[in-house]
């Protein structure tokens, strides 16, 4: 995992990246440039300009990830890389620095397989 970790961050730091990629939209993330794109009353939904390139990166990231997160924490997954992006983008964050936070926070958190089981009441 860490080598494609590390191919990844080289790839967004030299700019090698789609602009153009079909949207994300999916576990309560959807991320487009279409303001009629509503979602649902739970989904963080992403207005911007740079939905193509962002929507790759969450499409990497899950391909990368994909053996580290049960069904429950895709939820979590999902909704801390919504909400890196908005925070930064809030921010006026750069795509490409925004890009490489979403991988090396994600890395951190989700480098070891993630099992978030219910907590009793």
């Amino acid at each position: 995992m860490k080598e494609m970790i590390d191919n990844l961050k080289l790839q967004i730091s030299q700019g090698k990246f789609p602009i153009e990629h079909a949207h994300f939209a999916g576990t309560g993330l959807i991320i487009t440039d279409s303001k009629e794109y509503k979602g649902n009353d739970d989904d963080i939904v992403i207005y911007t300009k740079h939905a193509g390139a962002l929507s790759w990166l969450v499409f990497q990231m899950k391909h990368i990830f994909r053996s580290n997160l049960d069904h429950r924490s895709k939820c979590v997954f999902y909704g801390q890389i919504g909400s890196i992006i908005q925070s930064n983008f809030k921010n006026d964050g750069d795509l490409m620095d925004v890009m490489l936070m979403i991988v090396e926070e994600m890395y951190v958190e989700f480098s070891e397989k993630v099992v978030i089981t219910r907590v009793p009441f």
